[in-house]
């Protein structure tokens, strides 16, 4: 890799972990507070706006996406035609955000009261319905096309500015509903006011991104509905797939939500608080690595390929996996106070979820692989096949054990999708000369087979913490060792030159200038 890749892997990768470290940190952290104002069936029913609001922005962000492949298509190529794909887009997205708020207005006004009476209870009727119109307002009135603009400005090479304005973006919505909380608010005001920051903050966001962008798009061109039309037609098969993904993730509260009531929705919501927030962060990180890891997949370039994704499997080994391991031995400490002793903590349901989160992490290199070369058709099945493997378990697991049975669920739906898109990108590699990295793979499975055996011991022999943790760590750094070494030279010196170059950049900060004066 050159050092100009280089140097756009680093900074767009410590952005992105930036973001998913805050999106983490946030969720964490707001829970506390929540339930420091409000009743558990209250934050409960917060939680389940939220839900039904990603739910009915799916489509739209689907449109986004496949509109900013095709831009990324035509940014080098056809100036024209990325500028036509652009306008038509906004045009189409415009459309799409007054149908969402269409949508939201109907299903929440409209519904009788009836359909909600075991859910919601009535006290909090009105407050649910006008907090999810205004939710719907707040993130897609101006955001269905607004987000078009980030976008293009990745197709121009501007990532890094898009991440920093989407921690600006969890900041807002972290922030904003929590300012209120402490004098009164409820669920609407909270809502309300959350609303009004983030049309403010989406607002600013265009603006910046629109006139960094503008100088490039040719202004000869139009945009036409038809093109936007045939582009959101050929997005609705992501959104398809989005759909079928969500029982990996905000699908699980909408089962739960009326199979276990609002009281069971917000113990697992609040045990799987770290653990959904890394399974939708996790899902990006590949992102700053892809167009590298394409361009070596193009040269059937062997050891390059495993250089561009080795990276994910390091950090998962040396970083992710012992901090999960320490996590759920703290856990039970921390939980109580974090809860305000609202909720019970169950250690095998929080292990369950965090052990799914590994295994959702060893297949992102596979991911990259599949989604990097549109793989639609595997990627689709796979998720159907998920998406039924986890909803059948919910359904049959959760009377029998309890979230205890959710969680089982939604890990052995991650352990499947792993060997599916696994299978699949190997075969992928096969068909164009090359292969999957099997030793380096098998290494990173025994490091996460050994996290579950470590969190299983944990969760039910507490008392051996003492021997079994410190076992865990030697036996992890083995793995670590092993890991390192099966990697090929160019990957280990690719990989020890960026961390250098970072090491150096943040010790170069810290020397004095060798212009100023000395002191005596």
């Amino acid at each position: 890799m050159s050092s100009t890749a280089e140097t756009r892997i680093i900074r767009s990768t410590l952005v992105t972990w930036l973001r998913l470290g805050l999106v983490i940190f946030s969720q964490i952290i707001v829970t506390p507070i929540y339930l420091g104002y409000w009743a558990a069936n209250e934050y409960g029913i917060w939680l389940a706006i939220v839900a039904i609001t990603e739910v009915m922005q799916i489509p739209g962000i689907a449109h986004q996406n496949y509109v900013g492949n095709e831009l990324l298509r035509y940014s080098n190529t056809d100036q024209t035609m990325f500028s036509r794909i652009l306008k038509s887009g906004l045009k189409i997205g415009f459309a799409y955000g007054i149908l969402e708020l269409a949508a939201a207005t109907c299903f929440a006004l409209l519904t009788p009261a009836s359909f909600w009476a075991e859910t919601v209870p009535g006290a909090f009727l009105t407050e649910f319905r006008i907090a999810l119109v205004a939710m719907a307002v707040g993130n897609g009135l101006l955001w269905n096309w607004g987000g078009l603009w980030v976008r293009c400005g990745n197709a121009m090479g501007r990532y890094e500015r898009g991440v920093w304005w989407g921690i600006a973006d969890v900041l807002v919505k972290t922030v904003a509903p929590l300012s209120v909380i402490p004098f009164g608010a409820g669920i609407a005001t909270s809502v309300l006011v959350g609303t009004a920051a983030v049309l403010l903050l989406h607002a600013a966001c265009i603006y910046d991104l629109r006139e960094n962008v503008l100088p490039s798009i040719d202004d000869s061109a139009t945009g036409e509905w038809r093109l936007g039309f045939r582009n959101f037609q050929h997005s609705l098969l992501l959104s398809l797939r989005s759909v079928l993904d969500i029982a990996r993730t905000t699908g699980a509260r909408l089962i739960l939500f009326p199979l276990a009531g609002v009281a069971q929705l917000t113990a697992f919501a609040t045990m799987r608080t770290g653990a959904n927030a890394a399974l939708q962060g996790l899902s990006s990180i590949t992102n700053p690595l892809l167009p590298e890891l394409m361009r070596f997949l193009n040269m059937r370039d062997q050891q390059r390929s495993e250089a561009a994704f080795g990276t994910v499997w390091m950090l998962l080994v040396g970083g992710m996996i012992p901090g999960v391991v320490i996590l759920q031995t703290a856990a039970p400490y921390f939980f109580t106070l974090w809860t305000r002793n609202k909720i019970v903590f169950d250690p095998l349901l929080f292990g369950t979820l965090s052990l799914g989160v590994l295994v959702f992490a060893a297949s992102q290199p596979a991911m990259a692989i599949a989604i990097g070369n549109n793989l639609v058709r595997q990627l689709l099945l796979i998720s159907l096949c998920v998406a039924v493997l986890t909803t059948g378990g919910l359904i049959v697991l959760v009377p029998m054990w309890g979230l205890r049975g959710a969680g089982v669920s939604l890990l052995v739906g991650e352990i499947f999708a792993a060997a599916c898109i696994v299978r699949g990108s190997a075969k992928w590699l096969e068909t164009r000369g090359m292969f999957w990295p099997t030793r380096a793979f098998t290494i990173v499975t025994g490091s996460v087979f050994l996290s579950g055996a470590a969190i299983l011991a944990i969760s039910l022999r507490p008392h051996w913490n003492g021997t079994s943790l410190p076992l865990f760590l030697v036996l992890e750094s083995l793995f670590v060792f092993l890991y390192w070494r099966s990697l090929p030279s160019i990957a280990q010196e690719k990989i020890n030159g960026m961390f250098n170059r970072v090491a150096r950049r943040n010790t170069s900060r810290l020397r004095p200038n060798s212009q100023s004066p000395k002191i005596l």
